[in-house]
């Protein structure tokens, strides 16, 4: 067993053990590493090898921290080809993460390995549980029933504002021009996160997560149009066996015309045409949390259906303690305040 860096001409090995993976995830991809360099963040990409052959990859972003100090994350990972981590496996691959902090100032890595609650998977001790980055609950809807199957399964009202937002004139479209749409998708976003109170990217994130993973497939931008207007659009991801609605948004003016309801039901449509076999609403609220912020959008999305998944959330394995505590501390400042 070695552990080696994945150079560009591994990128569709790569991607085929992702994909094939029970643990992959798009945030593992080959892409999302292209796409967090686009953003000025190094990406460190290590493939495990035994017997010729990729047992376990991991993709890590270093974030930069003030005075060249950094901190390491594997969003959704590492992945595995097996189900419970070898502690070889393990050991080697944290082993060789360390000598990268070493040498990038990095004082703590955050793995969030995409494992369902209640699954018992043994973290190594050396690792503290801590918040993390990615949902820890989400609603996945089965695509392998046909489309008749699916709509039945929805809640009535659900079904019946797919078929409003139809007999209203709501077209829906699929980008082919990036560039042109982004400023329509971005005022969509902008003005939904005024009137629902979330954080939202700047318009570079969206534009660049399209041209990287929009180039083959892997992303699209659907836009939904009424009356000659741009008036929702959603950004989702094929790959692997899932589709995941990542961003998206609708002009509260034009709220009535029921579109986010269409543009869902058509991207649903496509991951099935496309043989994905789940489609990930990606974030809703925790089933015990009768306040959360996302409670009307997590309304929303329970309307199509689906089950809820929990994940494990986020461990941290500590390089630097005293430098840690402090940035915790400061975590902590930013989301209370």
């Amino acid at each position: 067993m070695e552990i080696l860096p994945a150079e560009i001409c591994d990128q569709e090995n790569w991607n085929n053990f992702v994909q094939t993976s029970e643990l992959g995830s798009f945030l593992q991809s080959w892409e999302w590493g292209d796409f967090q360099e686009s953003l000025g963040n190094r990406a460190f990409r290590l493939k495990i090898i035994e017997n010729d052959k990729i047992i376990a990859i991991a993709l890590i972003i270093k974030h930069k921290l003030p005075r060249n100090l950094s901190w390491l994350y594997c969003p959704r990972g590492p992945v595995l080809g097996i189900r419970n981590w070898d502690l070889k496996i393990g050991q080697a691959l944290f082993a060789k993460i360390a000598q990268i902090a070493k040498k990038e100032k990095a004082i703590f890595l955050k793995i969030e390995p995409k494992v369902k609650k209640p699954y018992q998977l043994q973290i190594p001790e050396k690792f503290k549980k801590s918040p993390g980055i990615q949902p820890a609950s989400t609603l996945v809807l089965p695509l392998e029933i046909s489309p008749e199957k699916l709509l039945a399964q929805m809640h009535h009202k659900t079904r019946y504002n797919i078929r409003l937002a139809e007999k209203r004139g709501v077209q829906v479209r699929v980008s082919e021009n990036f560039s042109q749409d982004i400023e329509a998708f971005y005022k969509i976003l902008s003005e939904t996160s005024q009137n629902q109170k979330f954080d939202i990217f700047k318009k570079e994130h969206y534009d660049k997560l399209l041209r990287v993973f929009g180039k083959n497939g892997r992303a699209k931008l659907y836009l939904a149009e009424h009356q000659n207007e741009v008036v929702a659009g959603i950004l989702v991801s094929f790959f692997g066996s899932d589709a995941c609605y990542l961003h998206g948004g609708s002009l509260p003016k034009f709220h009535q015309v029921m579109a986010p309801h269409l543009l869902q039901w058509q991207a649903i449509q496509d991951a099935q045409k496309n043989g994905q076999k789940f489609y990930d609403f990606w974030g809703v609220a925790p089933a015990d949390q009768s306040h959360h912020k996302w409670l009307g959008l997590t309304r929303f999305k329970l309307g199509f259906g689906g089950e809820r998944v929990n994940y494990l959330g986020g461990f941290d394995l500590v390089f630097v303690h005293v430098l840690y505590q402090f940035y915790r501390g400061l975590s902590f400042l930013r989301r209370k305040f």
